[in-house]
């Protein structure tokens, strides 16, 4: 991910689109120094862990930001709300992240079910065809949903 680095004094930088290469590491820092002309930001797919900086709230002309499918921890940084200009806002989607700790609450069952139900409807209408979900793991997560309603998820 050293490359990232190469990448600061590019001005006219508006489109990022690195999903699905294998990439591995965390984030650096320096992504929060990327043009503020950047529009478009993928990464899903990959094999990224770690936080999100938090310098990814300088980029404030950002329509399009993707980080599904990764190992990401920790929060999501506060000052997200700086960036209004995203269209689509999928952030996360670590399967680690959307499961509840008590499973035997209705409220909690619920909620991961609608968490779930709309990870899989923001993963199917993904802009570009190779970062939407295939119909296996549509059918896969839907079971899932299924099976956290009428609890019989172990």
């Amino acid at each position: 991910m050293d490359f990232f680095q190469s990448l600061v004094n590019c001005s006219s930088f508006q489109y990022m689109g690195l999903a699905a290469n294998q990439f591995e590491g965390a984030l650096p820092k320096v992504l929060g120094n990327f043009s503020t002309q950047l529009k478009f930001f993928s990464i899903s797919q990959n094999l990224i862990f770690g936080e999100i900086p938090s310098g990814i709230c300088n980029l404030v002309n950002l329509t399009n930001l993707y980080m599904a499918d990764n190992k990401l921890t920790g929060t999501i940084p506060s000052d997200i709300g700086n960036l209004q200009k995203i269209m689509d806002p999928k952030l996360l989607n670590n399967d680690d992240e959307v499961t509840g700790n008590n499973k035997c609450s209705t409220t909690n069952r619920t909620e991961e079910c609608l968490i779930s139900m709309v990870k899989v409807g923001v993963a199917c209408s993904m802009m570009l065809p190779q970062e939407r979900w295939d119909i296996s793991k549509v059918i896969s997560e839907l079971h899932l949903v299924r099976n956290i309603l009428l609890s019989t998820r172990i």
